[in-house]
């Protein structure tokens, strides 16, 4: 066969796979196809841009804190989710550990699923019912629990002291006052020199009381409960016998099994 012939027969075979391939059905060459660049980087691009969202969404522990914090500041006015995304910017609906830690906030009321407010230790919201709840707290009240109800509560309280309807013992190492309500009853007159000379005495730390009081020929008192331990100590030891050796030589003179 000659170059020509051949040449002729190769042309042929090749026309008749290529008839052969356009045949096939869509799916099958489209199964070969390469991915494009495009294709193959979109995946690694999208799990990019969650990790980056993740990265920057607060915890849980910083959105309770911005929430209680807005809550404090509307001073027991109620407030929906809506509204508290608004001002904060977190998304409460759908987060169900958010909402979860929200319900079992002890600062943090819920008027029903979706509403919510502050809830202070003590709900007041004025001079005068700063004044009542002192009335029945003979043991005091202080200020830094107090100061959770409204923003005015330091102004408040000052015109009340002012007015000496309620009076503030402070403690000079953690500096925190503590109030009182001012009852007619445990008022009694007092001469201005017993009164310079209480305000005269200096108290000592409580560090240095023991010594100070040693200094003085006084003695500390023990508590209740350290001289029940003692106590029980001494009754028990009183209580304990004696043990003894079985005798098993006794026929040996002046043997003492306890020496």
């Amino acid at each position: 066969m000659d170059t020509k012939s051949l040449h002729l027969r190769a042309l042929e075979n090749l026309e008749k796979h290529k008839k052969q391939d356009e045949a096939k059905p869509s799916f099958l060459s489209s199964h070969k196809r390469p991915i494009s660049n495009s294709l193959a980087s979109k995946p690694m691009y999208l799990s990019t841009t969650i990790a980056m969202q993740n990265k920057n969404k607060p915890s849980i522990t910083r959105m309770v804190y911005d929430i209680v914090n807005h809550l404090k500041s509307l001073e027991g006015s109620y407030i929906t989710f809506e509204e508290l995304r608004d001002s904060t910017g977190h998304e409460i609906y759908g987060n169900q550990e958010l909402i979860d830690q929200l319900k079992t906030n002890i600062k943090v009321e819920f008027l029903n699923d979706t509403t919510l407010c502050y809830k202070p230790l003590h709900n007041v919201k004025d001079d005068r019912g700063i004044l009542e709840l002192l009335s029945k707290h003979p043991y005091g009240i202080m200020l830094s629990d107090l100061k959770e109800s409204y923003l005015a509560v330091e102004q408040d309280v000052k015109k009340l002291k002012d007015s000496k309807e309620i009076y503030a013992v402070r403690n000079s190492e953690s500096n925190s006052e503590m109030l009182f309500y001012s009852d007619e009853k445990y008022r009694i007159p007092c001469s201005s020199d017993l009164v310079d000379l209480w305000k005269s005495v200096v108290m000592p730390k409580e560090v240095d009381l023991e010594q100070t009081m040693k200094d003085a020929g006084l003695s500390m008192v023990e508590s209740s409960e350290a001289a029940k331990t003692i106590q029980a100590k001494k009754v028990e030891k009183k209580d304990k016998k004696r043990r003894i050796t079985k005798v098993t030589n006794s026929h040996i003179a002046d043997f003492d099994p306890n020496a």
